[in-house]
């Protein structure tokens, strides 16, 4: 057995999750920036979207068997949804201006 070289274990490495990692903590923290959410929840569905868009990415990888696709897509899409939990910020002050402005 020897040490792969850096070329060789770039080749074997794939390089799973990081990109879909950074793609999922982004649309999710700006989705909640957009909604208008707390500097906490920003960071919080940042963090879940990148351990979405990480499964994700592990799911789209050529060559796993399906029921790892499987598996690791429907922890992927779980996560995502918890995620998109965190870009809604409607407090009860928002309802109340809503049922005012409806009510007219």
């Amino acid at each position: 057995m020897r040490v792969l070289t850096i070329d060789e274990a770039d080749q074997v490495d794939g390089g799973v999750g990081a990109i879909g990692a950074a793609l999922g903590a982004i649309g999710a923290a700006v989705g909640a920036y957009q909604n208008n959410a707390s500097a906490g929840t920003i960071v919080a569905a940042g963090l879940l979207g990148a351990v979405a868009g990480f499964f994700g990415d592990i799911a789209a990888t050529p060559g796993i068997g399906a029921g790892t696709a499987a598996m690791f897509g429907a922890y992927s899409i779980s996560v995502a949804a918890t995620a998109g939990l965190f870009t809604m910020s409607v407090t009860v002050g928002d309802i109340q201006l809503y049922q005012e402005d409806y009510a007219r």
